[in-house]
């Protein structure tokens, strides 16, 4: 239990959610557990899992977002706040 913040840490800095989830699942499953409950110390570990939980959604959220809408560092300035009776052309600037 020890070494899970870790690899959690490391599964976000190398964009694999899914192991990232799937780890803090069984985590979470573990600690939640009967026999492990009563030990006090595991406490502060269990408050972290819950906040990484929160922040494992906002992350997955945002990377969502970016695929849907083709965010990234290159295109990133062609993208402009719409502002209402603007034409749908004028959304997105095609120089490169």
């Amino acid at each position: 239990m020890k070494q899970v913040p870790e690899q959690l840490e490391g599964h976000v800095a190398e964009k694999r959610f899914l192991q990232a989830a799937l780890l803090l699942v069984w985590a979470n499953k573990t600690i939640n557990r009967e026999d492990v409950r009563e030990v006090g110390a595991m406490s502060d570990l269990r408050q972290y899992f819950i906040s990484q939980e929160s922040a494992l959604t906002d992350i997955l959220i945002e990377e969502l977002h970016n695929h849907i809408y083709l965010k990234t560092i290159n295109n990133e300035s062609r993208w402009r706040t719409y502002a209402p009776g603007q034409h749908s052309r004028e959304l997105v600037s095609f120089r490169a």
